[in-house]
């Protein structure tokens, strides 16, 4: 019976910690382990996980100063005997047969397996349940799977993949280190399952979360994608200019007025960093009106905003990005 650990750094997330832990609590599968680690937290997160870790044997716990998300999992990486591992965020929750269906597609010899997730807002739910990177996945197209959401939460990977590759999360970038430790599992994956399934529930619109940051972390999306490249090869590199106009232009949309201009900068070198940037997009066959929507608009979004970042039109880069987070929130009207 493969073992499962699930990885939980936490730094003040008190008020969603219960709910957490009550979800961890409730898997139907056995063999597991949760390793928390206590990352400095300054709340009553410490008493949390102290009453918690009396509860039950399987809750394993780390208490550190403060190092960060890829501080706090790195710690627990370095301790972890499952044959695999997963990772949830302390302000989430889980579906109790979330990782007993993902044990079962690992069965099957898969490097990584992921499943879809609910968006939790104040007074609604949205589903994401990747049913693209399902066909993708199934029809062995790997590389495109670099487009796929970067978080590491609702997914499982081989241990030993994890460590033959020196797979960690890199400490020098502190927004977005979940993105660059997947894809880097991803070039190293040899078999990739997705589950359309929603299982994970990912709590949107908390005051202080990463998400809501507008300050200058948000230049690590410009440096995630730098590092990438260096790892890149010849068949993923259509794919990760792809990744890199999207991502990149996230952060943009994010960070303060102030740095827009020194991100606006430091995006238009890395892509005229580039020789040839040549863009390719997923065949969006059966996966749905609102995903074949979103692929026609980047087809038309993406080369304006490659031609306005080498030709320093800053102008006509924020128009683009204004069409973009309209787009959005068009999206999230239900």
């Amino acid at each position: 019976m493969l073992k499962l650990s699930v990885i939980v750094p936490v730094y003040n997330t008190a008020p969603y910690l219960k709910q957490c832990f009550d979800s961890l609590l409730k898997q139907t599968y056995e063999n597991i382990e949760f390793i928390i680690i206590n990352d400095g937290s300054t709340d009553n997160s410490s008493e949390i996980i102290n009453e918690y870790a009396q509860k039950s044997p399987k809750f394993k716990v780390i208490t550190q100063d403060n190092k960060g998300y890829s501080g706090a999992r790195n710690s627990a990486l370095e301790i972890a005997s499952g044959d695999y591992i997963g990772f949830v965020d302390s302000d989430d929750y889980i579906s109790p047969d979330m990782y007993e269906k993902m044990i079962k597609e690992a069965e099957q010899n898969a490097d990584i397996v992921s499943c879809g997730f609910y968006r939790v807002y104040q007074n609604n739910m949205q589903e994401d349940s990747n049913r693209l990177y399902v066909n993708l996945s199934k029809n062995g197209h790997y590389s495109e799977l670099i487009l796929d959401h970067g978080f590491v939460w609702n997914r499982i990977y081989r241990t030993k993949m994890l460590r033959d590759n020196n797979i960690t999360f890199p400490t020098d970038i502190s927004f977005g280190e979940d993105t660059f430790f997947h894809r880097c599992a991803l070039f190293a994956a040899k078999n990739v399952v997705y589950i359309s399934e929603p299982l994970y529930f990912y709590r949107q619109e908390r005051k202080n979360a990463q998400t809501t940051l507008t300050d200058k972390r948000n230049m690590s999306f410009i440096k995630n994608c730098e590092k990438l490249y260096c790892l890149a090869d010849e068949k993923t590199l259509p794919w990760l200019n792809h990744l890199t106009l999207s991502l990149c232009a996230c952060g943009y949309e994010r960070i303060a007025k102030e740095y827009k201009q020194e991100y606006f900068e430091k995006f238009k070198n890395l892509v005229n960093s580039r020789e040839t940037f040549k863009i390719l997009y997923p065949d969006c066959s059966g996966a749905g009106l609102m995903i074949n929507l979103r692929y026609l608009s980047l087809k038309i979004l993406h080369p304006v905003m490659y031609y306005a970042l080498r030709n320093n039109n800053k102008i006509l880069f924020d128009c683009v990005i204004n069409i973009r987070i309209i787009l959005q929130n068009l999206s999230k009207v239900k």
